[in-house]
C-alpha cells in the first residue's frame, strides 16, 4: 500500500502535468492564429466526436458547470462555430451543433494536437505511459469510491 504522501505527490504531479498541457495547447493555438481558449477546444472536441448533445451532457463530458458551459457555447456561437437548435423531443432543451466553420476548424486543429502528442511520445517510453495511465485510472476509481 502506498502511503498518503506518495498519493498526494502523484496527484500533485498529475495536476502540474494538466497545467503544463493546457499551457502548451494554448501556446500552440496562439502561435497558429487559432482564436480559441482551451475550454472552447474541449467543447469543440466533444462536438467533433458527437454532435447534437445538450448543454447538460456537454457540461458533464467536460467537467464544467452549467453556467460555464452556457458562457462557452455563447462565445462559440459568436465565433460562428456552433449553433443551438431546438430538441424535437423537448422544446425547452437545446441541442448544440457545429456550423460548417466549426467542422472545418477540426482540420486545422487536429494536426497541431497530433504534433504535441507525437513530440511528447518521442521523449517517453511506451511502457511508462501505459503504467502512468493504469495508475491514474486506479486513482480515479478510488477517488470515485470515497
Amino acid at each position: 500500500m502506498a502511503d498518503a504522501d506518495l498519493v498526494r505527490e502523484c496527484v500533485l504531479a498529475s495536476l502540474k502535468m494538466q497545467i503544463s498541457f493546457r499551457q502548451v495547447i494554448q501556446r500552440n493555438l496562439k502561435n497558429n492564429a487559432v482564436d480559441l481558449t482551451f475550454e472552447m477546444l474541449q467543447l469543440l472536441f466533444c462536438l467533433w466526436e458527437e454532435e447534437g448533445a445538450n448543454q447538460q451532457e456537454l457540461a458533464h463530458k467536460t467537467f464544467k458547470d452549467k453556467v460555464s458551459m452556457s458562457y462557452l457555447i455563447n462565445n462559440l456561437e459568436k465565433k460562428g462555430l456552433v449553433c443551438r437548435c431546438e430538441d424535437t423531443r423537448d422544446r425547452r432543451n437545446k441541442r448544440i451543433y457545429l456550423t460548417p466553420e466549426g467542422r472545418q476548424l477540426r482540420e486545422a486543429v487536429y494536426p497541431l494536437l497530433t504534433d504535441i502528442y507525437t513530440s511528447a511520445g518521442q521523449k517517453i517510453r511506451t511502457a511508462s505511459v501505459q503504467a502512468a495511465t493504469r495508475y491514474l485510472q486506479q486513482l480515479h476509481e478510488i477517488f470515485n469510491e470515497l
